[in-house]
């Protein structure tokens, strides 16, 4: 009669080692793809949310100097390179003619004093600009640079040497992106002069 309990004993422990083993690969198999899964999202974004960025100036302005480059992603085909100099005051009034630039002065900050991948997006009034190699309209231009942490970094439009459809009037919005988060967005209306 003493064997009774023993067996007993024995059964039950072999139904819950039998249990552990079964369920213990499914739970740690679900840790794991969940661990997978999660991963890339908690990078991202505490690098996106480690960048910030602080307006300077805003407005129509000068430049020192400038240098054109051809870009074939630009709806006008050239990008500007410039130097600017700073407006005595800010405005988001623009006076829509050619000769003008317009824009604003940034200054990155956070990401530990590393550069950051920037994406700058022109997102232009009514039906979009025209595009000089397709001549369709296109209603957003965007580009991706590489930017320091600490320097003032200049976003700017200019309708120097522009043809009138090119000088779109009404409201254009800039936008600065760090990944998935918008760290700038500034709004300025061109009016007809």
């Amino acid at each position: 009669m003493s064997l009774q309990p023993s067996t007993r004993s024995a059964r039950a422990f072999a139904f819950h080692a039998t249990a552990f083993l079964t369920i213990w690969p499914v739970r740690w198999a679900l840790q794991i793809a969940l661990m997978c899964l999660a991963l890339p999202l908690l990078f991202q974004p505490a690098q996106a949310q480690s960048v910030s960025a602080h307006i300077q100036w805003y407005g129509t302005y000068q430049v020192s100097e400038s240098k054109t480059v051809d870009d074939p992603r630009s709806p006008t085909g050239r990008r500007l390179i410039s130097t600017p100099i700073a407006p005595k005051s800010n405005t988001d009034q623009i006076p829509g003619r050619d000769g003008t630039r317009f824009g604003l002065s940034y200054v990155l900050s956070g990401n530990d004093g590393k550069e950051v991948m920037i994406r700058r997006v022109f997102r232009f009034p009514g039906d979009g600009m025209p595009n000089a190699s397709t001549g369709k309209k296109t209603l957003a231009y965007e580009d991706t640079q590489t930017y320091s942490i600490g320097e003032p970094v200049l976003m700017g439009w200019s309708f120097e040497g522009a043809p009138p459809e090119r000088i779109l009037f009404g409201e254009w919005v800039l936008e600065v992106w760090v990944g998935n988060h918008k760290i700038v967005s500034k709004r300025f209306n061109v009016n007809r002069p």
